[in-house]
């Protein structure tokens, strides 16, 4: 019997806060690193490029950059 799979917010709809509580919930760890936060270097003050990771580990499937065999275990709502 095929599992249901969790559907949550749009990650377009969510602010810096909450997308990197999924982020850190859902998506790590991400190479070694194991919990996301905001960032402390000058002129990096937004989380575009995680938010470019996210869209393309949704795009393939698979939530590991290198193994397709983990699949992501969430879909995502539209965006309002």
């Amino acid at each position: 019997m095929e599992q249901d799979i969790a559907k949550v917010k749009s990650a377009d709809d969510m602010d810096v806060e909450t997308f990197l509580k999924h982020i850190n919930a859902r998506h790590t760890p991400i190479g070694r690193m194991t919990k996301f936060g905001r960032s402390n270097i000058p002129g990096d003050e937004n989380e575009d490029l995680l938010r470019t990771y996210h869209r393309k580990v949704h795009e393939h499937g698979a939530d590991h950059p290198y193994n397709r065999e983990v699949p992501v275990n969430h879909i995502h709502k539209e965006s309002k």
